[in-house]
């Protein structure tokens, strides 16, 4: 027990320590891709800042917003347009001079339902989808959750993260067992949901819609609520309601024409931006010219005179990069072909700080506003690379504990009798090695004992012994397809290109190794035995075969590593699901990492064994190569 606690030790030891050192090097291979999650906006999570109505229409001659905002840096609207009704800011709470001048504020809409404890569906009077929805005066939050999957006439089967809750589609709660039944976690409906055939964006309501908040628009007219109000409450519509919307930073002085939004990292790409002057709504949409670019040409008519230019979204300096005469705009330098000259109410000219150039400088006592804006909020995988690292759904090298880990379920999933069962995989791989082992290492004595006994035969066949080895295995294989269909096998369960391959790759180690062992004899041993009269076969087999026993076991090594991988090739390029190569090229497609490197750890222990067992062979044959 000590001596093979003694012999396991040192590869324990380097076992201990390439586990320890897994760790920097799954976090140096996944750096770049971490690094790059944190970097790259696109996969940034973003928040949009709306134009907040009051939280509590219960006491109209003060109102309450959000906590979380200042109203001191905003300022009232209504209509899309700033309130011309007074009020005071006190204490962070809007108040009006009295109740009759806040009633102007608001103009809300009854629905149409009974609310009798148990109604949870009510229809509005016109299309109020998106806006402000009040039980009793309180503000009740919109949230739903819609499956990935899209109607398309025939789908009945759709997923949350959750089946438990309420469910909505198309102006309709659904009722558990009549619309809909619960299977393995899905939503299955009872009817496919109808294919959405507008040429518009599909809405949220055209699919299955679970409701994670107080209620949700199931069409453009019709609400579900998650809870049934008590009767005698009242649930309204904002149709005209006050909000609370932010002002652009900046001077207002008839000169200034830049200004910046509160929140940093705008999203540039934001098409629901709404930006405004007073009453009046700046486009963020962009007015080509009249004419193509095709590159000779420099003046270009815009629908108006007024506006700011931009050149393939980069700003341009009139006077500097163009004259501009009514609504002809003549560029300094000809744009090259395809190029897009765009006039615009205003750029972005810097989005990390939200800075915006409007095309007319404000004139006091004008208000600048955003009624809608989204930004890049924060990274999703985290506020660090290593977070980001630790977030990624895939490594290219996992941490060891995760294949550690995941390896019992893995090598579990499929029972014995499955072809798909990684331990009758491995055994399978084990056979073909095996057999190529013993193929390629009888090729490569025979051609060993040829050479060294025949010497002409060596210069004639050697050099194409070595070419052998240059011709790409990858190569080889479609021919050997052809050639084994010829005779009736299938590829695709038979053992045999596994043995052909294998051994192709092992015999030229061997071949090497025994011809330079069967040379190896000791010159005076060599006439020593021709002054007994032995002839070659006694010489051959009584002295350099015995002087060749160390280098044919070392070829032998060598050649069950080359067998083995030589088997994993042939079994990945012959789709032979039996073996540990297409298991391996399985999860290669499928992007199973962790998985993967429990394959490789597999392969990597089996070309241990048979290495290992290599060496158990020479103890047994040759004892005296390993006395001390």
């Amino acid at each position: 027990m000590k001596r093979a606690f003694q012999n396991a030790f040192p590869l324990l030891v380097v076992l201990g320590v390439l586990f320890v050192l897994g760790y920097p090097f799954a976090f140096l291979l996944s750096y770049p891709l971490a690094k790059t999650n944190l970097e790259n906006r696109d996969r940034w999570s973003q928040t949009t800042f709306e134009a907040l109505p009051p939280l509590d229409l219960s006491q109209p001659a003060t109102l309450r917003f959000s906590g979380d905002v200042d109203l001191e840096q905003g300022l009232l609207i209504q209509d899309q347009a700033p309130l011309q009704l007074p009020y005071t800011i006190v204490d962070n709470v809007v108040q009006f001079p009295s109740v009759a001048e806040s009633t102007r504020a608001f103009t809300l809409v009854d629905f149409e339902g009974a609310i009798d404890g148990k109604n949870r569906v009510f229809r509005a009077t016109e299309k109020g989808a998106g806006r402000p929805l009040y039980l009793n005066g309180r503000l009740l939050v919109a949230g739903h959750e819609t499956p990935p999957e899209k109607p398309d006439g025939q789908r009945v089967r759709f997923s949350f993260s959750t089946t438990k809750g309420v469910f909505a589609m198309r102006g309709l709660l659904l009722t558990p067992g009549t619309d809909y039944t619960v299977e393995e976690g899905s939503l299955v409906l009872k009817e496919p949901a109808p294919l959405w055939l507008s040429l518009r964006t599909e809405p949220d309501w055209a699919r299955p819609m679970r409701l994670s908040g107080e209620y949700v628009w199931a069409d453009e007219r019709t609400v579900v609520l998650k809870r049934a109000p008590a009767p005698g409450s009242t649930l309204q519509l904002a149709h005209s309601i006050v909000r609370w919307a932010q002002r652009l930073r900046g001077t207002v002085d008839g000169t200034n024409r830049t200004f910046s939004l509160l929140h940093p990292k705008l999203v540039p790409s934001d098409t629901q931006r709404r930006v405004y002057v007073d009453g009046r709504p700046l486009s963020a949409q962009g007015r080509p010219p009249h004419e193509a670019s095709d590159g000779t040409r420099r003046a270009f008519t815009f629908p108006t005179a007024g506006g700011v230019i931009t050149l393939n979204g980069r700003l341009l300096q009139r006077g500097k990069d163009y004259t501009q005469k009514g609504a002809v705009v003549t560029l300094s330098k000809t744009p090259a072909a395809h190029s897009q000259p765009v006039q615009r109410d205003y750029a972005i000219v810097d989005a990390d700080q939200s800075r915006l150039v409007l095309a007319t400088a404000p004139v006091p006592p004008s208000v600048v506003w955003a009624g809608s804006y989204t930004v890049y909020d924060r990274p999703k995988c985290g506020n660090s690379v290593f977070a980001c690292f630790l977030s990624l759904p895939q490594h290219p090298a996992p941490l060891p504990h995760w294949v550690f880990t995941k390896a019992p379920a893995f090598l579990t999933r499929f029972p014995w009798a499955s072809d798909r069962n990684v331990l009758r995989q491995v055994v399978y791989t084990a056979r073909g090695t095996f057999v190529a082992l013993l193929a390629g290492g009888a090729v490569g004595l025979l051609l060993a004992a040829l050479f060294v006994l025949v010497r002409p035969l060596e210069r004639a066949l050697l050099p194409w012994v070595i070419a052998s080895q240059t011709v790409p295995i990858i190569a080889l294989v479609p021919m050997l397809v052809l050639i084994l269909a010829n005779f009736g096998i299938r590829i695709q369960t038979s053992i045999v290109p596994t043995a052909i391959i294998g051994g192709y790759l092992s015999f030229f180690p061997i071949t090497i190794g025994a011809a330079k062992g069967l040379r190896s004899a000791e010159p005076l041993a060599l006439d020593l035995m021709r002054s007994y009269a032995a002839h070659k076969g006694q010489v051959f087999f009584k002295l350099r075969l015995y002087a060749a026993l160390p280098f044919i076991f070392a070829s032998f090594k060598v050649g069950a590593a080359a067998s083995l991988v030589g088997a994993l090739i042939s079994e990945t390029e012959t789709s032979n699901a039996k073996g540990l190569g297409f298991a391996i090229l399985g999860q290669v497609q499928a992007g199973n990492v962790a998985d993967l490197w429990i394959l490789f750890f597999i392969s990597s222990l089996l070309g241990i064994v048979f290495v290992s067992g290599v060496g158990w062979v020479e103890k047994f044959l040759a004892p005296w190569m390993h006395k001390a």
